[in-house]
């Protein structure tokens, strides 16, 4: 099966993609001391060799390599220089303290295969052009036989022979402070013979290009591109020319250039249209204020912080003052890793969105070098008295092709705003959320402080893989989101350090259980129902009718039991009577107490979370970070939550109809007599998910009198029935003797232990 494999330029931090299954794996038994002189294999510590491609080549940098979420080998951020740069070799071999040597590939056109991998049993090549990694003997963990999620920080700065950047502060490459030159990149993608569609040089107009080039590196503005899905070329060119305030042309010999919104370096050269070469009166339209965006925020990937998600924020106050209300604009500039850079963008796109729009168009005379002149992004003015726009410099938009017959063509265009900013990299003059106003408080998120974790029900979880969710209480409306955070676990030592999961844009409505629910009564409950008072800021829950909760649409979480909605019915304030389908996918029936916390969501607003973390009887720590545009709340402002995994998905429904010498209670025996124990194992009503091979097994517990344990047997998978002799009775529990006998089903796992339920029945010695 292929595998896609990201392009990228710049520094980027990239997950692995496994091109081999482990192989040539082994176990080393540790030992525990348990005497005087003696030991016992406490686990086994594993070893493995695999084999990983990571991006499109040549690569000619690595800076660190990363091991679920924590550094093992290289520089710790920022990203300044490579820990090693590529040479005239081929590949390196990294030795990685304490898990191994890693054989890294740059991609080169020239190396050769790994013969390592010769005994991985599967057929390898070269993969020339491709980097790639080999683990040598990786050390996996202790009693840990999965591979770790690996992540490598690269760095790939291409350049075509024909662009020179060399100069004062320059080495003549194309990195700019880790990131790449954008022309570099564009000209690398256009001509990538892998990833790209290998045009030649005789497509670029070459000297506009360097010009163009030469102008950003002297600016200073960089970006690290990374392209992990597929899109036309031309998508791509307008993201990246996105970034810089570019735009791409074609001259008149089909020779393709970027160039640059800039201000004009003299506005006394500018082209002048007057009314000798027009054919119509131009006609001019402007946005009303009302459209301004008063907030702008750039979301990048900064280098400060592991190339991890952060935001720069400009605000433009008198924007606000003349709409009266804040109106954000948030823009992905995922590209930009240093926050210089993303600091300067905020702010020269905010105070750009902080005008409104003006435009125009008109129809002109094809005279002279006129048609030529008026280029997509040409600058120029107007001479016309008239409409007093002289003092205005446009942009041409767009211009039509002349018929022939006609010699007259249209231009549309736009009032010109990089006046209004410094290039990129030439300085900042950025205010952001934080800095000392009398606003910057209000716009702080509040902490989201009413949620709950959950394990999913195997029905919600994707691929049958054990899955999280959170049901979370918003607490004020302006919250439109949460990122999911997770906290790092080193030897058992939880690390103030956290990765991001997940972000969510879906809230639950919380309340309380004002009346007690108990377990019995009808499946779908259409006449007492749950009592249930809404507090927070969301209150509303729509309509629902009994086809609604046959589909689970709407669901109510109270304890380990999900309910499907039914129907609901106003009876107080903030206060329904909600009428219910109970115990839904295979969920436990249960009695909830009055107070209970009620949680309801849509099936369809469920974000299920996955991780290797999540193992039964592991512990997972997050942080939940609300977001409200501009900004979030900083993570250290964010209190953790544990919570402790119990694996439910893959835990058997408990044991029913337990009964001793045939009484389902009130069970008596006298001397001599045997005792019969049935049982009815059932999965009924539970969709059965077995991941992997499951050792399934019954476990009997007797206790005396005074509830301590007198034995314990476990029976196979399948054996529903468990006979004693007088004699196999009075041997296994030293006497006759009244007896509590408890009956529970055991999930076996290599890692872990599940229990279910357990049930219970007395038998009296007479």
């Amino acid at each position: 099966m292929a595998i896609p494999l990201p392009y990228f330029c710049g520094k980027n931090r990239l997950g692995v993609k496994w091109i081999s299954d482990i192989f040539a794996d082994r176990a080393a038994a540790v030992y525990n001391e348990v005497g005087k002189g003696d030991t016992n294999v406490s686990g086994y510590n594993f070893f493995t060799d695999i084999a990983c491609a990571l991006s499109h080549g040549v690569v000619d940098g690595i800076y660190s390599v990363i091991f679920n979420g924590v550094l093992v080998w290289g520089k710790k951020e920022p990203y300044d220089t490579p820990q090693i740069t590529r040479g005239a070799e081929d590949s390196i071999d990294i030795t990685i303290p304490n898990f191994g040597v890693m054989t890294l590939y740059w991609g080169t056109e020239t190396q050769t295969f790994n013969t390592t991998l010769k005994l991985s049993g599967k057929n390898h090549t070269a993969y020339r052009g491709v980097c790639y990694a080999v683990f040598k003997q990786l050390f996996l963990g202790f009693n840990q036989k999965s591979v770790q999620n690996i992540e490598i920080v690269l760095g790939r700065w291409p350049k075509p022979a024909w662009i020179d950047l060399s100069g004062p502060g320059h080495d003549g490459t194309s990195n700019i402070n880790g990131d790449v030159n954008p022309i570099c990149f564009i000209v690398d993608l256009l001509q990538h013979p892998r990833a790209g569609l290998g045009l030649p040089d005789s497509f670029f107009d070459m000297a506009k290009m360097q010009a163009v080039a030469q102008r950003l590196q002297q600016e200073g503005f960089g970006f690290s591109p990374l392209l992990t899905d597929r899109k036309d070329s031309k998508q791509w060119l307008l993201q990246a020319c996105e970034y810089f305030d570019g735009y791409f042309l074609q001259d008149g010999s089909g020779k393709f250039s970027i160039q640059l919104a800039r201000p004009p370096e003299d506005a006394g050269e500018l082209t002048i249209i007057d009314g000798t070469q027009m054919v119509s009166r131009p006609s001019f339209s402007s946005d009303d204020w009302s459209t301004i965006k008063t907030e702008t925020s750039v979301q990048f990937t900064s280098d400060r912080i592991g190339l991890q998600p952060d935001v720069k924020t400009w605000r433009d106050l008198g924007a606000r003052e003349m709409n009266d209300s804040a109106d954000p604009l948030q823009v992905d500039r995922s590209w930009i890793t240093q926050a210089e850079s993303a600091t300067q963008i905020a702010a020269c796109l905010g105070q750009v969105v902080g005008l409104p729009i003006r435009s125009g168009s008109v129809k002109l005379r094809k005279t002279g070098t006129l048609f030529e002149d008026m280029v997509p992004g040409a600058l120029f003015k107007f001479d016309y008295p008239s409409r007093n726009v002289g003092g205005i410099v446009w942009r041409v938009k767009d211009r039509s092709q002349p018929d022939p017959s006609e010699p007259e063509f249209q231009i549309n265009f736009l009032a010109d705003t990089s006046y209004l900013y410094p290039a990129p990299g030439n300085g900042s003059f950025s205010r952001e959320i934080g800095e000392e106003d009398e606003e910057s408080e209000e716009i702080k998120p509040l902490p989201i402080s009413t949620f709950r974790v959950i394990e999913l029900p195997l029905a919600l979880c994707p691929e049958g893989k054990l899955s999280l969710a959170i049901l979370a209480a918003r607490a004020e409306t302006s919250t439109i989101g949460f990122n999911i955070f997770l906290g790092r676990k080193v030897n058992s030592e939880w690390l103030d350090s956290y990765a991001q999961l997940d972000s969510q844009r879906s809230f639950s409505v919380h309340g309380l259980l004002k009346t007690e629910y108990t377990d019995v009564g009808p499946s779908i409950d259409e006449e007492t129902g749950l009592i249930v008072e809404l507090d927070g800021v969301d209150l509303e829950l729509g309509e629902q009718t009994l086809f609604d909760a046959l589909s689970n649409d709407l669901l109510a979480f109270i304890g380990d039991e999900v309910f499907s909605v039914v129907s609901l019915t106003v009876i107080a304030e903030n206060t329904y009577q909600i009428l219910v389908a109970r115990a839904r996918f295979a969920t436990p029936r249960q009695t909830h107490a009055v107070d209970s916390a009620v949680y309801l969501i849509r099936r369809s607003e469920i974000l299920p979370l996955q991780h290797p973390q999540f193992v039964p009887n592991n512990t997972a720590r997050f942080k939940l970070q609300p977001v409200k545009p501009p900004t979030v709340l900083e993570l250290a402002d964010v209190e953790s939550s544990d919570v402790a995994i119990s694996g439910r998905i893959y835990a058997q429904t408990p044991v029913t109809n337990l009964k001793i010498n045939g009484l389902l209670d009130e069970v008596t025996f006298s001397t001599g007599a045997a005792i019969a124990i049935t049982f009815t194992l059932t999965d009924a009503g539970r969709d059965y998910y077995q991941q992997r091979l499951l050792v399934r097994k019954t476990v009997l517990d007797f206790y005396d009198n005074f509830d301590a344990l007198i034995a314990t047997v476990e029976l196979a998978d399948g054996v529903s029935a468990y006979s004693m002799t007088n004699a196999e009775m009075i041997a296994l529990l030293g006497g006759e003797a009244t007896f509590y006998l408890t009956v529970r089903t055991k999930i076996i796992s290599d890692w872990f232990i599940i229990f279910s339920e357990q049930k219970a029945i007395s038998a009296i010695f007479i």
